[in-house]
């Protein structure tokens, strides 16, 4: 009896060191395949990248070479029967990327500023007063200290002014008002591929951001290129309605830049043949399978191979920490 009675104290000790063994396996296997799932989804992230950067690269240097080659068009560029805006249109190219190319002088400049041009943009983001705020805040964040009016406190949490040009557009979320939101947008080249993408967004985030809109290169000088300024600027600063936006793009695909600088002037947008001067400055963006590239350019004759002056891959969501 006293042998029997160890023994049942002996396995009844047993059962729950094993249960807690079967536990700690059970969290220890849980662990692993949890890591060996995160593994696994990040090596198919990188390759996504991988294939992204090559197809992307392969864009660059075809679009690159029509325009170092091609002809040089007051809103765009023309190779053989391939005809590239210079105003944000999408294209995609025959290997499945979108592309875009803009032409600084046809952006709102925060070098030469038209305080009136820049007012109107930050007000179809801004309601109110605050867009004249805004507004004004950008200047005065350029102006020398000596002219600089007093701006900001400079108070824990808050931003001096530079009191010098903007050394990125980055730069405009350190002004207050400015979001990152409004700032960064959600402009999605394919949006032809995928028309109904865009309503599962939040409506904080505008179809187009403000990076998308200004310049801090501009041109090389204050005048303005009005055949390559965006459908976006166009509405939003000289408020020209969506039928006369697609009477300019018909015009433009023709390649009809008369009658392109005819109806701008007629609708007292332009002056004549003097703004439509394109620029050397270009931003041009990629998109592929949902990965987005950015790179600014100034492409002349006498400069092979074109520089880069600025690369973002993967383009992604542009923000400041919170000043401490």
């Amino acid at each position: 009896m006293l042998i029997k009675s160890g023994n049942i104290k002996q396995s009844g000790a047993i059962l729950p060191l094993t249960l807690i063994i079967l536990a700690v396996l059970t969290v220890l296997v849980g662990s692993l395949l949890s890591r060996g799932q995160e593994q696994a989804d990040k090596t198919l992230r990188l390759n996504k990248q991988w294939q992204a950067r090559l197809a992307i690269n392969n864009a660059e240097q075809r679009v690159l070479f029509a325009m170092m080659v091609g002809d040089q068009l007051p809103g765009g560029y023309q190779l053989g029967e391939t005809l590239l805006l210079t105003d944000s249109s999408n294209t995609k190219l025959s290997n499945n990327v979108w592309v875009s190319i803009q032409d600084h002088a046809g952006l709102v400049s925060l070098s030469f500023i038209d305080k009136s041009a820049l007012t109107e943009l930050i007000r179809s983001y801004i309601d109110g007063p605050d867009s004249i705020r805004i507004a004004q805040s950008v200047i005065d964040w350029q102006l020398p200290v000596k002219d600089a009016p007093f701006l900001f406190q400079g108070s824990e949490g808050q931003a001096l002014p530079r009191n010098s040009p903007f050394r990125s557009l980055d730069e405009l979320m350190l002004i207050p008002g400015i979001t990152s939101q409004i700032y960064n947008g959600k402009r999605n080249l394919a949006e032809e591929e995928n028309p109904d993408s865009d309503e599962k967004e939040s409506s904080e985030w505008p179809k187009f951001g403000l990076r998308d809109l200004l310049s801090v290169r501009a041109a090389e000088s204050d005048g303005i290129n009005f055949s390559s300024v965006p459908d976006a600027i166009l509405s939003r600063v000289y408020h020209v309605t969506p039928y006369n936006l697609d009477v300019l793009r018909r015009m433009k695909k023709r390649g009809n830049w008369t009658g392109v600088r005819r109806f701008l002037a007629s609708n007292n947008i332009s002056t004549g043949s003097a703004d439509s001067v394109p620029s050397s400055f270009y931003t041009i963006r990629f998109q592929y399978q949902g990965i987005q590239a950015r790179g600014i350019y100034r492409v002349l004759p006498r400069m092979l191979p074109t520089p880069r002056l600025i690369w973002y891959f993967p383009d992604n969501f542009r923000y400041f920490s919170q000043l401490k």
